[in-house]
Protein backbone atom coordinates (compact mmCIF):
# COMPACT_ATOMS: atom_id res chain seq x y z
CA UNK A 1 0.00 0.00 0.00
CA UNK A 2 2.63 2.67 0.75
CA UNK A 3 4.59 1.49 -2.67
CA UNK A 4 1.41 2.75 -4.55
CA UNK A 5 0.48 5.58 -2.55
CA UNK A 6 3.95 6.83 -3.38
CA UNK A 7 3.41 5.97 -6.93
CA UNK A 8 0.09 7.65 -7.18
CA UNK A 9 2.16 10.83 -5.53
CA UNK A 10 4.95 10.75 -8.18
CA UNK A 11 2.33 10.87 -11.18
CA UNK A 12 0.09 13.30 -9.90
CA UNK A 13 3.89 15.38 -9.05
CA UNK A 14 4.20 14.51 -12.77
CA UNK A 15 0.87 15.83 -14.15
CA UNK A 16 1.34 18.76 -12.22
CA UNK A 17 4.84 19.64 -13.74
CA UNK A 18 2.92 18.87 -17.14
CA UNK A 19 0.76 21.39 -16.82
CA UNK A 20 2.70 24.64 -15.34
CA UNK A 21 5.19 23.86 -18.19
CA UNK A 22 2.12 24.20 -20.80
CA UNK A 23 0.95 27.30 -18.96
CA UNK A 24 4.06 28.62 -18.78
CA UNK A 25 4.58 28.64 -23.00
CA UNK A 26 1.20 30.13 -23.46
CA UNK A 27 2.11 33.03 -21.07
CA UNK A 28 5.47 33.18 -23.10
CA UNK A 29 3.75 33.26 -25.93
CA UNK A 30 0.97 36.01 -24.84
CA UNK A 31 3.67 37.94 -23.47
CA UNK A 32 5.64 37.56 -27.03
CA UNK A 33 2.79 38.46 -28.77
CA UNK A 34 1.72 41.74 -26.50
CA UNK A 35 5.59 42.91 -26.88
CA UNK A 36 5.64 42.78 -30.67
CA UNK A 37 2.47 44.17 -31.05
CA UNK A 38 3.21 46.90 -28.46
CA UNK A 39 6.32 48.17 -31.16
CA UNK A 40 3.78 49.18 -33.51
CA UNK A 41 4.48 52.81 -34.17
CA UNK A 42 3.01 55.47 -36.54
CA UNK A 43 3.30 54.29 -40.51
CA UNK A 44 2.64 50.47 -39.67
CA UNK A 45 0.52 49.02 -42.13
CA UNK A 46 -2.25 46.37 -40.29
CA UNK A 47 -3.47 43.11 -42.46
CA UNK A 48 -7.42 43.65 -44.05
CA UNK A 49 -9.40 41.86 -46.06
CA UNK A 50 -8.28 43.12 -49.10
CA UNK A 51 -11.15 45.59 -49.29
CA UNK A 52 -10.65 49.75 -49.55
CA UNK A 53 -12.66 52.27 -49.25
CA UNK A 54 -13.65 54.78 -52.49
CA UNK A 55 -13.81 58.22 -52.27
CA UNK A 56 -16.90 59.75 -53.48
CA UNK A 57 -18.24 62.94 -54.72
CA UNK A 58 -15.64 66.00 -54.73
CA UNK A 59 -13.27 64.40 -52.70
CA UNK A 60 -12.74 61.84 -55.71
CA UNK A 61 -12.60 64.57 -58.10
CA UNK A 62 -10.09 66.23 -56.48
CA UNK A 63 -8.07 62.89 -55.92
CA UNK A 64 -8.17 62.11 -59.63
CA UNK A 65 -6.54 65.35 -60.36
CA UNK A 66 -4.07 65.32 -57.53
CA UNK A 67 -4.61 64.74 -54.12
CA UNK A 68 -1.38 66.93 -52.99
CA UNK A 69 -2.90 70.70 -54.69
CA UNK A 70 -1.94 73.32 -52.48
CA UNK A 71 -4.77 75.18 -50.94
CA UNK A 72 -2.74 77.78 -48.82
CA UNK A 73 0.35 79.91 -49.05
CA UNK A 74 2.17 81.72 -46.89
CA UNK A 75 5.07 83.81 -46.75
CA UNK A 76 7.88 82.08 -44.19
CA UNK A 77 9.36 83.84 -41.70
CA UNK A 78 12.57 83.34 -42.42
CA UNK A 79 12.15 85.95 -45.15
CA UNK A 80 14.69 88.73 -44.97
CA UNK A 81 15.92 92.12 -46.75
CA UNK A 82 19.53 91.77 -46.64
CA UNK A 83 22.55 92.72 -48.88
CA UNK A 84 24.99 90.31 -50.04
CA UNK A 85 27.84 90.57 -53.01
CA UNK A 86 25.46 91.37 -55.47
CA UNK A 87 24.04 94.41 -53.76
CA UNK A 88 20.41 94.60 -51.79
CA UNK A 89 18.09 91.90 -52.29
CA UNK A 90 15.21 90.37 -50.48
CA UNK A 91 15.08 86.36 -50.08
CA UNK A 92 11.70 85.55 -50.32
CA UNK A 93 10.05 82.12 -49.37
CA UNK A 94 7.26 81.05 -49.81
CA UNK A 95 5.25 77.78 -48.24
CA UNK A 96 2.72 75.91 -50.10
CA UNK A 97 0.13 73.69 -48.19
CA UNK A 98 -2.52 70.36 -49.09
CA UNK A 99 -5.66 70.20 -47.66
CA UNK A 100 -4.01 67.95 -44.75
CA UNK A 101 -2.04 70.45 -44.01
CA UNK A 102 1.14 68.69 -45.15
CA UNK A 103 4.04 71.23 -47.27
CA UNK A 104 3.56 70.54 -51.23
CA UNK A 105 4.76 71.49 -54.36
CA UNK A 106 3.15 73.80 -56.47
CA UNK A 107 1.97 74.58 -60.38
CA UNK A 108 1.11 77.64 -61.66
CA UNK A 109 2.56 81.62 -61.49
CA UNK A 110 3.68 83.22 -58.35
CA UNK A 111 3.77 86.77 -58.45
CA UNK A 112 5.32 88.50 -54.78
CA UNK A 113 4.68 92.50 -54.66
CA UNK A 114 6.56 94.95 -52.56
CA UNK A 115 3.60 97.18 -51.04
CA UNK A 116 5.41 100.78 -49.21
CA UNK A 117 3.88 101.69 -46.27
CA UNK A 118 2.49 105.25 -45.95
CA UNK A 119 0.92 106.72 -42.50
CA UNK A 120 -1.98 108.28 -44.56
CA UNK A 121 -2.90 105.17 -46.26
CA UNK A 122 -5.00 102.67 -45.01
CA UNK A 123 -4.24 98.93 -44.30
CA UNK A 124 -4.47 97.17 -47.86
CA UNK A 125 -4.90 100.31 -49.96
CA UNK A 126 -0.83 100.25 -49.91
CA UNK A 127 1.18 101.28 -53.36
CA UNK A 128 2.71 98.23 -55.25
CA UNK A 129 6.36 99.69 -55.46
CA UNK A 130 7.72 96.43 -57.46
CA UNK A 131 6.32 92.88 -58.32
CA UNK A 132 8.22 89.76 -59.59
CA UNK A 133 6.30 87.16 -61.16
CA UNK A 134 7.83 83.60 -61.91
CA UNK A 135 5.94 80.57 -64.07
CA UNK A 136 6.00 77.65 -61.64
CA UNK A 137 4.48 75.45 -64.53
CA UNK A 138 7.98 75.11 -65.71
CA UNK A 139 8.83 72.19 -64.35
CA UNK A 140 12.99 72.77 -64.27
CA UNK A 141 12.00 76.51 -63.25
CA UNK A 142 9.91 74.74 -60.25
CA UNK A 143 12.75 72.32 -59.14
CA UNK A 144 15.63 74.97 -59.29
CA UNK A 145 13.42 77.68 -56.85
CA UNK A 146 12.45 75.15 -54.44
CA UNK A 147 14.46 74.61 -51.61
CA UNK A 148 14.20 71.16 -49.87
CA UNK A 149 16.05 72.20 -46.90
CA UNK A 150 13.28 74.51 -45.56
CA UNK A 151 10.73 72.30 -48.18
CA UNK A 152 9.76 76.45 -49.52
CA UNK A 153 10.19 78.11 -53.20
CA UNK A 154 13.25 80.00 -52.21
CA UNK A 155 12.97 83.48 -54.57
CA UNK A 156 16.17 86.18 -54.30
CA UNK A 157 14.19 89.24 -55.40
CA UNK A 158 16.64 91.85 -57.25
CA UNK A 159 15.99 95.63 -58.52
CA UNK A 160 14.38 96.94 -55.39
CA UNK A 161 12.12 99.59 -55.11
CA UNK A 162 14.39 103.15 -54.23
CA UNK A 163 13.40 103.64 -50.77
CA UNK A 164 14.58 99.83 -50.03
CA UNK A 165 17.62 100.48 -51.99
CA UNK A 166 18.83 103.48 -50.28
CA UNK A 167 18.33 102.06 -46.70
CA UNK A 168 19.90 98.68 -47.57
CA UNK A 169 22.63 100.22 -48.90
CA UNK A 170 23.47 102.84 -46.16
CA UNK A 171 24.05 100.59 -42.85
CA UNK A 172 23.62 103.90 -40.60
CA UNK A 173 19.86 103.94 -42.01
CA UNK A 174 18.64 101.00 -40.98
CA UNK A 175 16.29 99.54 -38.33
CA UNK A 176 13.25 100.52 -38.05
CA UNK A 177 12.29 100.32 -41.33
CA UNK A 178 9.69 98.30 -42.98
CA UNK A 179 7.25 96.98 -46.04
CA UNK A 180 4.67 94.71 -46.77
CA UNK A 181 5.56 91.66 -48.99
CA UNK A 182 2.74 90.11 -50.81
CA UNK A 183 2.62 86.84 -52.22
CA UNK A 184 0.16 85.29 -54.79
CA UNK A 185 -0.17 81.61 -56.15
CA UNK A 186 -2.72 81.29 -59.00
CA UNK A 187 -2.91 77.80 -59.68
CA UNK A 188 -2.56 75.78 -62.89
CA UNK A 189 -6.13 73.95 -64.05
CA UNK A 190 -5.30 70.36 -63.71
CA UNK A 191 -7.36 67.66 -65.11
CA UNK A 192 -10.11 66.51 -63.15
CA UNK A 193 -10.23 70.06 -61.44
CA UNK A 194 -13.60 72.85 -62.37
CA UNK A 195 -12.08 75.61 -60.90
CA UNK A 196 -9.52 76.74 -59.33
CA UNK A 197 -8.83 80.11 -56.78
CA UNK A 198 -5.68 82.37 -56.21
CA UNK A 199 -4.33 81.98 -52.87
CA UNK A 200 -2.53 84.92 -51.23
CA UNK A 201 -0.25 86.13 -48.06
CA UNK A 202 1.10 89.52 -46.39
CA UNK A 203 4.53 89.27 -44.60
CA UNK A 204 5.83 92.65 -42.87
CA UNK A 205 9.71 92.60 -43.85
CA UNK A 206 11.42 94.88 -41.51
CA UNK A 207 15.13 95.79 -41.79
Amino acid sequence: MAKRAINVNRMGMRVSMAMCVVCAAAFTSTCMTGCVRSKASKGDVEPTDGSVQSAKGEEAKQIEAWPFVPVSIRIHPISQAQVDAKGPRILCHVECRDVMSETTKAVGTLRVEVLEPSRTVEPGMEQVSAAWVTDLSDLDNNAKLYDAATRTYRLSLRQLPGFMVESLSDASKRGGRNAVLRATLEPAMLPGQKNVQPMSDEFKLTW
